[in-house]
């Protein structure tokens, strides 16, 4: 079983919050690898620019929640995530 459970709570200035639990087994490897690296996200609709330089590291091992209310981008995060959508500019 797990030695130790952390919790990341994160809010922004945006609408969006997002809630990391990291699991640490004492008999796991000490290395640290990243599942999910999004750096300098951007999407823009027109002049609207709805995801303004979202960066988030997410590691191997860690459960990740994204909260937040009705049209606070959730959806278009996730979907440039898994590669559904296209970021205007950034790198996943």
């Amino acid at each position: 079983m797990f030695d130790k459970v952390t919790a990341f709570i994160t809010f922004s200035h945006s609408a969006i919050s997002s809630i990391q639990f990291k699991a640490e087994n004492a008999l796991m490897n000490t290395r640290v690898e990243n599942a999910i690296l999004v750096q300098d996200l951007r999407k823009k609709y027109g002049d609207a620019e709805v995801l303004k330089g979202v960066n988030q590291k997410i590691e191997k091992g860690e459960f990740y929640a994204l909260m937040g209310p009705n049209g606070s981008r959730k959806t278009t995060l996730t979907s440039i995530i898994a590669s559904v959508g296209t970021p205007t500019s950034g790198s996943i």
